[in-house]
């Protein structure tokens, strides 16, 4: 594997004028949902851009590519320097994404806008929605998916929020079952804590789906109120199915 670092970087352009290179955005969940698709567009990728979780995945497919590992820190800049050196080799690239990139991820205005040099593909995979779906034994059908993203500074969207917020009351409330995407900057405790001020029950059933599709993968059934003041982890699922979708025999394992 040929890690990406910033003293070996050539970035010197090509000379011969050549046809765009493609940019893949490729939903990566875990290996057993690895399609055939995914796995043969990596064979012929140049770059692989993503962080250690998603390179971690497909890692013994693309020893001979050039890789660059995103961090918290500066992960915008890593993917720019990545598809500035694609762009002047005229080199293909593929960008992980921790789920499908459809369902969990940045507008697909940014992806537009980062390849605006590129035929630009996207690659979708299982997302982490329908497996949470699946532990819970709902159906997609009759389910509002929220996800809680950062803005195009990585800071908290406070208009995305307050419409997730809004979005996600009305639809339980009207009997549709609820699955909300943690992240960074909205946490299972502060979505938890806004149902509660919303009046929805305490003893409401959740399923807590902590990294899915990991060697870490947890999934706890408890009720809203313990979820509460339940540390989580960062990359958790949130699934509020409605009581005739919940199964009575469950029991809360985080009190």
């Amino acid at each position: 594997m040929n890690t990406w670092k910033m003293d070996r970087m050539d970035i010197s352009p090509t000379s011969q004028v050549e046809p765009k290179p493609r940019a893949y955005v490729m939903g990566i969940t875990g290996s057993p949902y690895l399609c055939d698709k995914a796995k043969e567009i990596l064979k012929v990728a140049d770059i692989i851009v993503g962080w250690q979780a998603s390179i971690s995945i497909v890692e013994s497919l693309i020893l001979d590519k050039m890789i660059f590992i995103q961090d918290p820190t500066q992960y915008r800049e890593i993917l720019k320097t990545a598809t500035r050196y694609a762009k002047l080799h005229n080199q293909n690239i593929v960008l992980l994404v921790l789920d499908d990139p459809l369902v969990y991820s940045v507008p697909v205005q940014y992806f537009q806008e980062t390849f605006e040099d590129f035929t630009l593909d996207f690659v979708p995979c299982s997302s982490r929605f329908q497996l949470a779906a699946a532990a819970a034994g709902v159906s997609l059908e009759n389910t509002l998916m929220v996800v809680f993203s950062p803005d195009k500074n990585g800071g908290i969207d406070l208009d995305l929020l307050e419409t997730n917020r809004t979005r996600m009351i009305q639809a339980f409330n009207q009997g549709s079952n609820v699955i909300i995407s943690s992240d960074i900057e909205q946490s299972t405790e502060d979505i938890a804590e806004f149902l509660l001020s919303q009046k929805v029950d305490r003893t409401t059933q959740v399923l807590l789906c902590e990294e899915l599709a990991t060697p870490a993968e947890k999934l706890s059934w408890t009720t809203l109120g313990a979820s509460a003041s339940y540390n989580s982890h960062w990359n958790t699922i949130m699934v509020i199915p409605q009581k005739a979708s919940q199964n009575e025999k469950v029991k809360s394992q985080i009190r």
